[in-house]
């Protein structure tokens, strides 16, 4: 990675939601149909970490069909997993870390948030521009700090927004 690169950053829960048809906020679902034809086209590069493997197999049940349309998301030219190297652990400790002395309604991330939000901070690091990590967490996650809570440290300390895939107009 390295130029002018632009991408988005997508946390296991988008696939899972394109794979399963999942239906979360009006407008989304398509919203998401509307960013695999723009990575199908070549026109978006999508960046996620290694442990997106784990948390896709791990959480979702998929048959053969939807284990192939991954696996052909995952071989494109324009599809990076990020992995979850020294450097990007250690900024996922930083950033537990931080919440942690500075919870958001009494909560910090998951290790495997943090992860997924460290490995996103690293592509921005590495010359993509205007990156957004792509989620459909909201804000009431019953134990840990959702994605969206912390979109406002982010978005100051790295330079990362992270948002919802709204379609244009609907508001977040």
């Amino acid at each position: 990675m390295s130029g002018n690169l632009s991408g988005e950053y997508w946390d296991t829960c988008v696939f899972l939601a394109y794979i399963n048809r999942e239906v979360h906020r009006n407008g989304e679902a398509e919203e998401i149909d509307n960013r695999v034809r723009l990575f199908e086209n070549g026109s978006l590069n999508l960046f996620t970490s290694t442990i997106t493997i784990t948390e896709l197999y791990e959480a979702g049940r998929f048959d053969e069909p939807n284990r192939k349309t991954l696996n052909n998301i995952f071989h494109r030219t324009n599809f990076q997993f990020i992995e979850a190297n020294r450097q990007v652990c250690n900024l996922a400790s930083d950033i537990r870390s931080y919440f942690k002395l500075n919870p958001v309604k009494g909560k910090y991330p998951t290790t495997p948030d943090a992860i997924q939000v460290a490995s996103a901070i690293a592509v921005k690091k590495h010359g993509v521009d205007g990156l957004n990590l792509i989620t459909l967490d909201s804000n009431n996650k019953a134990k840990e700090l959702a994605f969206i809570d912390m979109a406002p440290y982010i978005k100051q300390a790295y330079g990362v927004n992270i948002t919802r895939p709204d379609p244009p107009g609907l508001f977040r």
